[in-house]
């Protein structure tokens, strides 16, 4: 019996001590919760102050995102800066030309007919300038037959023959000394009035040479001139694709 009475006080004075010790630490166990509700209680405002920022308020209630539509918005898409384009390909210019044309001509005199209706056009391309002082430039020129009776040739639309064609009829190199004064190099276009493109057909008249143009004055209203000068050396026919001499085009005539 008293071994028992023994354990047992041994046991309720080590339940005594525990609970000594428990009461000890309370103090710390409630500043902590303490702490801890104050600093959740002061990062709220903080939180709804942000939310207000992101969000205007709503001057409807059509306006109002509730958490689960806002789990299906999209982010802004990122804005991505510009590479600087060079002024080589920013200024390039391409251009389809479509031309169709019908002509019958009845000469009347010795009986003779000419008829055709063809199809074509031209693709030109222009580059910007490299440096400020170099562009290429070109252009394809094509007509083709829709209609056209073999014995009926002589429109000019076509080949001889009534024969469809297609030419390179302009490749050439630009050189900008000045603004408004250029050389050009090789297969390319002019239109003046001794030297023209001719162009009421298919296709033009175009040319290869080397040639330098310019103009000055004759801005905003004030007096100015333009000129020019070169060689010319071929010329291909309005319904041809091929470059010829100039001396041989001419002893064509």
């Amino acid at each position: 019996m008293i071994g028992t009475r023994r354990c047992t006080l041994w046991w309720t004075s080590e339940l005594a001590g525990r609970r000594r010790s428990a009461s000890k630490n309370l103090p710390f166990l409630a500043g902590g919760i303490i702490l801890l509700a104050l600093l959740l209680w002061g990062s709220a405002p903080v939180r709804a102050q942000e939310a207000s920022e992101d969000r205007p308020t709503p001057s409807s209630v059509d306006e109002v995102v509730n958490p689960i539509d806002r789990t299906f918005e999209k982010a802004p898409p990122r804005e991505v800066p510009e590479k600087p384009v060079h002024p080589f390909f920013r200024d390039q210019k391409l251009d389809l030309n479509l031309r169709t044309f019908y002509k019958y001509n009845d000469k009347g005199a010795d009986n003779s007919l000419s008829e055709a209706w063809a199809i074509g056009g031209a693709l030109t391309y222009k580059s910007g300038y490299l440096l400020d002082r170099f562009a290429l430039g070109a252009a394809v020129y094509t007509s083709q037959p829709l209609y056209a009776p073999e014995e009926r040739d002589g429109t000019l639309l076509l080949k001889p023959g009534q024969k469809g064609y297609t030419v390179l009829g302009q490749l050439y190199g630009e050189i900008k000394v000045v603004p408004d004064n250029f050389f050009r190099l090789y297969r390319q276009e002019y239109n003046t009035p001794y030297i023209n493109k001719n162009d009421f057909r298919m296709t033009p008249n175009t040319f290869e040479g080397y040639t330098f143009q310019g103009a000055y004055g004759g801005k905003d209203g004030a007096p100015g001139f333009r000129y020019g000068g070169g060689y010319i050396s071929k010329i291909k026919e309005r319904n041809s694709d091929e470059f010829v001499w100039m001396s041989q085009d001419a002893r064509r005539r």
